[in-house]
């Protein structure tokens, strides 16, 4: 018979840095605090762009990042009192039949996406070292986007493999899905330039290793210094694509070595995003209805075929006037909007900083939970990608991060109703001294 999952960590939790007011000081805190420490002269010379960003804006930036902390704090207070439900009842069943699910859309996904590579003539060795001049394969809404469903199988698979007693047969086709995912993962970024490909896997089954680990115990101490690891093999990365991408260029226009050009690169993605984010606040018309909080839902397929936001609203975030906001205030070449900034775009000053109260009482309320119920178990690590992609956008909000996250979510709420439903087993507990048994 198929066991449920053996690990049942109530209340032991997790390592150091996966805390969001950690994640939260981390990477957006200190990428928010580098955006102002360059004059516009070095905006100029190193990223071709005026310095938008204002000391004012970045306080009020800030200010959202303290807010999201406060709103994980005060979620973590409620939440340590908390009863949790008993983890009776056998769930990997259910599980498992989603992580096939999962990643039988998600290769579905990668054939459809090869296939258009092969018939635009990009599945060749120049376009997969990243010298075709940013030339993307061409996608199609709805098919391709099934991809992403390789995130859901990721996050599945490995708590499975970490918790579960399962089959010899069911452990090579978890471990086989993981693997083929990742390759098939760095493809698409070689194709695509799109690096985040790989990250949305590898970060999600980093997360669950640590969710999963014992505490005290020497895996654990080494996850909790997985950082020392992470952030030089992530530089790395970015440094071995962008010398397939820009380095072949720019190595021609400007007498600069590869080590100072990369770190300049690697500063230019969240750098100018917070810019971005200023020029967007100074020269764009504020949308009427949210939209890149909302991005999700505008992209769904056949809603953006017909363009439902600017039939609502009158206007088009994706028209060439906001395009050539960058052209005329910025540096198109570095597009990211920004994550911690689109709030305030949304909702204005008051909206944002509310927006980030709220979104972290929601997430601290699943961080303190990620070790106990499915449903936070399995969410967790797609909240912590969007905290580490937060500098350059609002990853959990666009269309690219929905199949995952409504599957994830569905198979956790199921999980644990099955897990409520169920009675716990039975313990045989010896009598007391005295006592009749």
């Amino acid at each position: 018979m198929t066991m449920g999952p053996t690990s049942d960590v109530d209340g032991r939790g997790t390592v150091w840095w996966l805390h969001p007011a950690v994640l939260l000081l981390g990477l957006p805190g200190l990428t928010l605090a580098l955006s102002i420490m360059f004059s516009d002269q070095d905006y100029r010379r190193l990223w071709g762009t005026p310095r938008v960003l204002e000391p004012s804006l970045v306080a009020l930036m800030a200010t959202g990042l303290l807010a999201c902390i406060a709103g994980v704090l005060v979620a973590q207070v409620r939440a340590a009192g908390t009863v949790r439900a008993p983890a009776g009842g056998d769930v990997t069943t259910l599980l498992h039949r989603g992580a096939v699910v999962f990643l039988v859309l998600a290769l579905l996904g990668n054939v459809f996406l090869l296939a258009s590579a092969a018939a635009s003539g990009m599945l060749t060795l120049e376009a997969l070292t990243g010298q075709r001049g940013g030339e993307k394969v061409p996608t199609v809404p709805g098919v391709t986007t099934l991809t992403q469903f390789g995130i859901a199988n990721v996050v599945v698979a490995t708590y499975l493999l970490r918790t579960a007693s399962l089959r010899t047969s069911r452990r090579r086709v978890l471990l086989g899905g993981i693997v083929a995912l990742i390759v098939l993962s760095l493809v698409r970024a070689a194709l695509n330039a799109e690096r985040l490909a790989t990250l949305e896997v590898v970060i999600p089954a980093l997360v669950v290793l640590c969710l999963t680990s014992r505490p005290r115990s020497r895996e654990r101490r080494v996850l909790s210094l997985a950082p020392l690891a992470l952030v030089p093999g992530v530089f790395g990365i970015f440094a071995l694509f962008e010398f397939g991408r820009s380095w072949q260029y720019y190595s021609t226009v400007r007498d600069v070595d590869f080590g100072t050009f990369i770190v300049e690169r690697f500063a230019a993605y969240y750098v100018t995003a917070y810019n971005n984010s200023a020029i967007y606040l100074a020269h764009g018309p504020h949308p009427p209805v949210p939209y890149s909080l909302l991005e999700f839902v505008w992209q769904l397929p056949g809603v953006s075929q017909v363009g439902l936001y600017p039939l609502l609203t009158g206007v088009d975030p994706e028209s060439e006037a906001y395009r050539l906001l960058l052209v005329h205030h910025g540096n198109p070449e570095f597009n990211n909007p920004g994550g911690v900034g689109l709030p305030f775009l949304d909702l204005g000053p008051v909206g944002g900083v509310l927006f980030f109260l709220v979104a972290g009482l929601v997430i601290g309320r699943l961080h303190a939970r990620a070790t106990s119920g499915m449903t936070a178990t399995l969410s967790y690590p797609l909240l912590v990608l969007t905290i580490v992609e937060l500098p350059r956008y609002l990853w959990i909000c666009q269309g690219r991060a929905f199949p995952a996250a409504a599957g994830l979510l569905v198979l956790g709420l199921l999980a644990d109703r099955v897990r409520r439903n169920t009675p716990a087993p039975f313990r045989a507990v010896a009598p007391r001294e005295g006592v009749v048994a």
